[in-house]
Order: C-alpha cells, then structure tokens, then sequence
C-alpha cells in the first residue's frame, strides 16, 4: 500500500493481528523519510530556477502567498521563472497542484538595478550605465524605440536622438518584457549656421547636435551626410535665398535644426574699349578670387579682385565670357556670364596716280597701327585715314591693321598694287 503524507524524518511501524491495534505487536519496523529541500537560485539574466531535493517529481510551486500555485511535471527543477522586480520573495513547494501539502520554502532576491544617463554636449551623444543588472541586457529609448542588446555595465556613444527630453529602460530579455530598471536624459536645442562666403561657397556649422548628421538644402535637395561640427565647401547653388536643415538620421526625417542663407547674385559686365578694342571685365558680387573663360575652347585665366581690363586680341564677332569660382573653370558651374562684340572693321587701299598709297579703317579702333608686308615697320595711324604712304615697288602688297604698337592684335587686312 503507497501511504503518503509523512513529514520527513525518522518513523516507525508496527502490526497487529487485530482491528484496534491493542495488545501484542505482529512485527515492527521503521522508516526514514527524506526531507524535501527546495532551493532557489536568480540567474544572470535575472531568471529564477527552482529545485526541489527528496521531493516527488510532480509537485507545485507558490511565489509569495497572493502569487499562482504553477505545478511542476516530471523534474525537480525549473527554469526561467521571469518577471519580478527588484526586492525579496517566499517561495513554497507542494505535494499536490493545488499547493495544500506543503513541502518546503525559501527565499530568493532580486538586486536592485540603477540605470544612469551621461549626456555629452559636444556632440549629444549619450552614455548609459547600468549597475547592479544583468550581464547581457536590452535597452529602449522612448516608447517606440528599438530593443538594443548591451553587454557589460556601459553603453557609450549613443546618437542620432533630436533636442528634449528622452526615456530609456533596461530589460533582461531581447524582447524588452522584462523591466530591469529606468532613467531619462535631455538633449540640448541644437543650433545650425551657415555661411555664404565671398567664393560663393557655403559653410554650415551645428553645435549642439551629434558628430554623425545629414543635410538638405531647400525641400527638393539630397540629404547628405557629414561627421564632425561643420561642413565646407558646399558649392553650386545659384545667387539668392535657400534654406537648409540638419537631421540625426540618412533619410533626413529626424530634424534637429534649420537656417538660411543668400548667395549673392554676381554680375559680370563686359566691355569693349573703342580705343584699342581691349576688353575690360568687371564682376559685381562675386568672389575675391575667379576665373574667366572666353568662348567654349578659351583659356581658363584667374583673376584677383573685382575686376581685369585690356583682354586684347579676339576678332570682329561675338564673344562668351563666363566666370567660375574655381581653377578648372567647369566643375562647379559658370556663376555668370556676359557677351562682348568686336566691331566687324574694314580696311581699304587706294593708289593714286604718283604710285603713293591711302588707307582708310572704317568700324575700326581710334588707335591703331599698320604693316605693310610682313616684313614692314609697325607704324602708328594719325586718324581713320593714313595718306600718300609712298616708297612701294610696282606689283601686289598687302597691308593689316592692329590696335597695338606690336602688330600684334590683328583688326583688319587689305591687298593694294602699285602700277
């Protein structure tokens, strides 16, 4: 027969040969009940397990009097008894699942987690410690955030969070259930500049706000990324207004600040000097220093201040001028451009009766000069009109008009015979 019910211990038994168990004994015997010893252990992550020694291998388990009677099939252990806070509970076995024979009880405790914030304000990081937690935890930050994994007691270095006010928990479980402990941290307002330098490049400058950050200028720009406090050199964008904001995350949802700033509208003026048909340019704001190009195969030229007059030797027609910020004149774009025209001149030759030569430039500079044959002297014009140039053999000979004292700006050619 299986009795049960025992308390464990020493125990004896005796038969008799009638029903009241009076007078002499049939036999005796005794025997040792093991005492049942349920030990509770918290884990690591936090977990409970529970182990019951000399006890039968279905039993039950109570935590704390209020707490449900779970049963326990087949083991003397289990595991992963999860969701207490810190503090310390009863545990109590049971014979049977509806905890009425008790068995044995014990204690377990859970520690006490802290959870502390460090803000860095050069860059809004944030630093977060836990102590007293377990090895391997999780962590969120606000209420829709990510369950983050952790190891150790630190988290350094956490970005991309806008300026405010923030809350974070720690878990002891991937699926951030298990709540471990709670802290807050605020982000100062981060602030953005920017600046339209003379170059007509544009700075911008974030303080306040993290290393890690992307921009976009205007509504339809590309959102770019950048490290550090600042970005440079920002070039291409037109003379006038834009608006531009700095945000903590690649797709620019998240912002963190917004500025403007106006590239001034450079103008460029070209003109052509009806002297000597030298061209003057002159360019209103616009950079310190630029570079010019005239015409598509021109040569790319700097130059430094406001403006560079007597550009000589571009013939009759018109011209493109266009001015750049930088040296190889296209990698940015023309920042502005202006026409020139080269009046179409017209050289002419007269013989007269004595063999001696008139030339007349029409449309042509006020100062010039001329060559007759290559082999000629470079000789200054008095006016439109040059008369009885004489001391030329009979036959064919050609004539070129210049604006320079070098013949070396090329106006206008003729051809003339001396009988």
């Amino acid at each position: 027969r299986d009795i049960g019910g025992y308390t464990g211990g020493p125990h004896t038994v005796w038969a008799w040969d009638n029903s009241t168990c009076r007078g002499a004994t049939l036999a005796s015997t005794t025997f040792t009940v093991q005492t049942p010893k349920l030990t509770a252990t918290v884990n690591d992550d936090r977990s409970v397990s529970l182990t019951l020694a000399n006890g039968p291998s279905d039993w039950a388990f109570r935590i704390h009097a209020s707490g449900t009677c779970t049963p326990v099939t087949g083991s003397a252990t289990v595991t992963g008894i999860r969701g207490y806070q810190a503090g310390a509970y009863p545990v109590a076995a049971f014979e049977d699942g509806a905890c009425t024979t008790y068995l044995d009880s014990t204690w377990f405790t859970i520690p006490t987690a802290t959870l502390t914030t460090m803000v860095d304000t050069n860059d809004s990081s944030v630093d977060l410690r836990l102590t007293g937690g377990p090895t391997n935890w999780w962590y969120r930050i606000n209420a829709g955030g990510p369950c983050t994994p952790a190891s150790g007691t630190t988290v350094n270095d956490i970005q991309g969070y806008i300026s405010g006010p923030h809350a974070v928990s720690a878990y002891s479980d991937s699926g951030c259930n298990y709540h471990v402990a709670s802290a807050s941290f605020t982000l100062p307002d981060a602030t953005l500049t920017a600046t339209a330098h003379s170059n007509l490049a544009v700075s911008l400058s974030l303080e306040g706000g993290p290393h890690n950050w992307w921009f976009r200028i205007n509504a339809w720009g590309t959102c770019t990324g950048t490290t550090g406090r600042g970005a440079g050199n920002i070039r291409g964008y037109t003379g006038g207004p834009h608006s531009v904001s700095a945000y903590s995350d690649s797709n620019c949802n998240v912002h963190l600040a917004s500025t403007t700033f106006t590239v001034p509208t450079p103008v460029l003026t070209a003109t052509v000097d009806r002297n000597d048909w030298s061209v003057d340019l002159a360019l209103a704001n616009g950079p310190q220093n630029w570079w010019f190009r005239i015409n598509a195969g021109g040569t790319c030229t700097p130059v430094s201040g406001t403006s560079v007059n007597d550009i000589r030797g571009y013939p009759s027609g018109t011209h493109f001028v266009a001015v750049f910020p930088d040296s190889n004149c296209g990698s940015h774009g023309a920042i502005a451009g202006a026409l020139f025209t080269v009046p179409d001149a017209t050289l002419t030759a007269t013989v007269g009766a004595g063999g001696t030569v008139d030339l007349t430039l029409a449309n042509g500079p006020r100062n010039w000069w001329f060559r007759i044959n290559s082999w000629g002297t470079c000789t200054a014009a008095p006016g439109s009109t040059v008369s009885n140039i004489g001391g030329y053999t009979g036959g064919p000979h050609t004539v070129t008009a210049y604006t320079d004292s070098g013949c070396n700006y090329h106006v206008a050619s003729t051809a003339f015979t001396v009988p």
